[in-house]
């Protein structure tokens, strides 16, 4: 059972006022006695999304609460954001996003601007943790769906490890073009994703702006147990990217099991 204080109620309550129109987000930092948590301090974050449909929480600000956590001797019981415009319920994009059997997740409904109501939530079913391992990359294939800016991102990350790139896309942006001129390496094909794209790959990496196709690849590739990666579609992914520090040989790899990559990449940069 949770605890929260009116005076802690109270605090995330003008938060989410004042982030109206759109959502507002934090963390909530307290104690464990047996089966009670209770919370000790609330963090209030921002929302980098700036929008009224979901959240991001600003990654400075959660590693800056998360050390002021264990400055205290509070852990993390979960996060909290506002439904300005829905009830106080779990949308889709919220339970993808909520991963950990062991946080609250609460939600305060504003749509009735002198009703608010606050409800927490935890998952059921949790998937288990990724296993962090190294993979030897060189002269593997990889294959990438998709032509855009995120594709280019991937594609300059597999060549960097020494992997064989094929880019399948209907469109291709300037980058990559630029790219194969001085890559042997790397193979563009500029036409649509096709089923039998995937044979022969080591790696299958999805990007494009067609999520319906990036689910079948990923269901194909499964299948096949071809290592697959759907951008920002955790439950379609095989494997995910972690933020990477690389010198020479070294190689040290930071990642959130996908649920928070902006995280990831600011203990990156830490």
């Amino acid at each position: 059972m949770l605890f929260l204080t009116k005076s802690d109620y109270e605090k995330m309550l003008a938060h989410c006022k004042e982030g109206l129109p759109n959502e507002a987000c934090g963390l909530i930092g307290g104690v464990v006695e047996g089966e009670k948590q209770y919370v000790k301090k609330v963090y209030l974050l921002t929302n980098m999304d700036e929008s009224n449909e979901h959240f991001s929480m600003d990654p400075k600000e959660q590693l800056a609460a998360v050390k002021d956590m264990r400055k205290n001797g509070y852990v993390p019981l979960g996060n909290f954001h506002s439904h300005p415009e829905s009830p106080s319920r779990p949308s889709e994009e919220d339970k993808r996003l909520a991963y950990d059997s062991k946080a609250n997740y609460l939600i305060l409904s504003l749509m009735e601007a002198d009703n608010p109501v606050l409800n927490a939530f935890r998952v059921e079913e949790v998937e288990m943790a990724f296993f962090p391992f190294m993979i030897q990359m060189q002269d593997k294939l990889c294959v990438i769906g998709g032509g855009g800016k995120v594709a280019y991102r991937k594609v300059s990350m597999m060549l960097s490890f020494g992997a064989r790139v094929t880019v399948i896309a209907p469109k291709i942006c300037d980058e990559l073009q630029k790219i194969e001129s001085k890559q042997d390496a790397l193979l563009l094909v500029q036409r649509p994703f096709e089923d039998g794209d995937i044979e022969g790959a080591d790696v299958v990496i999805m990007a494009t702006n067609d999520s319906e196709v990036n689910s079948h690849i990923a269901a194909i590739c499964k299948d096949k147990r071809i290592l697959v990666n759907v951008v920002d579609v955790k439950k379609d992914c095989g494997f995910y990217f972690p933020a990477i520090i690389k010198q020479d040989d070294v190689v040290v790899s930071v990642s959130t099991g996908g649920s928070a990559p902006a995280l990831a990449s600011q203990i990156k940069k830490s």
